[in-house]
């Protein structure tokens, strides 16, 4: 049980696809994520975006400075 702990509650998300645009999925998840934000670190993930809803952006996973313990992809 202990090494499926990471995936429902992880330390650290990497949000690929996240955006500001409206209604979108990446905007939706990344708003429930920001939430969380003081328990967990948060990667946008965004090549044509510097910062999403005030946060800034990655422009590709390999840019993290940390190993996620989840990426979800929107």
């Amino acid at each position: 049980m202990e090494s499926i702990k990471p995936f429902f509650n992880p330390d650290s998300v990497a949000l690929i696809g996240a955006t500001d645009r409206t209604g979108s999925a990446g905007r939706v998840i990344l708003e429930n994520l920001l939430l969380a934000r003081d328990r967990r670190a948060i990667y946008p993930i965004n090549p044509r975006k510097e910062k999403v809803l005030g946060v800034h952006c990655y422009p590709d996973i390999g840019s993290v400075p940390d190993t996620p313990d989840v990426a979800i992809i929107a």
